[in-house]
């Protein structure tokens, strides 16, 4: 499978909310908003492809010597198709994290960036959570878990990004 869901929305999420947080945190500072938001976008989806690959790829080692301790195997199926599928399997989970993050830091950095200000702060502010309340819906509906409790949870996420960021904004201000 060359697209992994989970890991695309962890991305979505990670990003939208980590560049919401950047969005209420430079109110104050429009002018370096647009510099800071895709520092973190650009950072974040790195950041997020390397753990990702790396995480998914040790776990599998670790199942795979596991593995081959059980059948008595002394480190022979490294080299085999069945590691090289989860080295490209590693892969694209590290890229389909990536993704995701970027395309989620842009949810509510576009409007900042293309919108005169305060339009573009509150469209910004406004539109990741209801990115969220959509995202909740579609969670729930491949979950089994009910659409309102589902978008409920993650709206939650996105209002308590925005409450803290804000925050600490006035904080330090």
């Amino acid at each position: 499978m060359w697209f992994y869901q989970k890991n695309f929305i962890r991305g979505m999420m990670d990003g939208s909310l980590t560049t919401l947080g950047v969005v209420i945190a430079a109110l104050n500072n429009p002018a370096i908003l647009a510099a800071v938001g895709m520092g973190v976008a650009v950072a974040n989806s790195v950041s997020n492809a390397c753990g990702g690959y790396v995480s998914e790829k040790s776990d599998r080692i670790q199942r795979h010597r596991k593995f081959e301790k059980a059948m008595l195997i002394k480190k022979g199926i490294a080299t085999t198709v069945h590691m090289t599928k989860a080295e490209i399997d590693s892969l694209m989970r590290g890229i389909s994290d990536s993704l995701g993050t970027f395309l989620g830091a842009m949810i509510p950095l576009l409007s900042v960036l293309f919108l005169p200000s305060p339009y573009g702060i509150i469209v910004g502010t406004v539109v990741p959570v209801v990115f969220y309340i959509g995202l909740g819906v579609y969670l729930g509906l491949i979950s089994g878990e009910h659409m309102v409790i589902s978008a409920l949870k993650t709206t939650a996420f996105a209002l308590g990004t925005v409450v803290l960021s804000n925050m600490i904004r006035v904080w330090l201000g």
